[in-house]
């Protein structure tokens, strides 16, 4: 299993209104990767902008494919981009907001050390360790 993050701009998506709707299926626009996203990973939901940080987690139920927006989802877009990939998942967990900063602290803190500076990512060292904590 992978872990992946999809990012979210608040000019173009609500994804606070998004994450208030009980409904359960989500397509996201892939643009990258789309050979090694595969059914069963989990993906991120990442705000961008102010309050940036994981929002969300998607379990991927498909490979990435030319499909339509789940309808109930189009009234959620401010902006929508012509989408010629999509990845279909089911929304697993929804935070008010775990700030990057936050997750920093709270893997340091688990830790018991300072985070590691190797060439891992930032970003990919917090997906990293959120993945565990679900």
């Amino acid at each position: 299993m992978n872990h992946w993050v999809f990012k979210s701009n608040r000019k173009k998506y609500r994804l606070d209104d998004r994450l208030n709707d009980p409904a359960q299926p989500i397509t996201w626009r892939v643009t990258d990767y789309r050979d090694e996203i595969k059914p069963g990973d989990v993906a991120f939901i990442s705000q961008t902008r102010n309050g940036r940080g994981i929002r969300a987690a998607v379990k991927i139920e498909s490979y990435p494919a030319a499909m339509p927006d789940i309808q109930a989802e189009l009234t959620y877009w401010a902006d929508r981009p012509i989408v010629k990939c999509r990845a279909k998942g089911i929304l697993t967990r929804r935070w008010k907001e775990i700030s990057f900063k936050t997750l920093k602290i709270r893997r340091t803190a688990l830790a018991g050390d300072q985070p590691s500076r190797n060439r891992e990512s930032e970003a990919t060292q917090q997906v990293t360790f959120l993945a565990k904590t679900i």
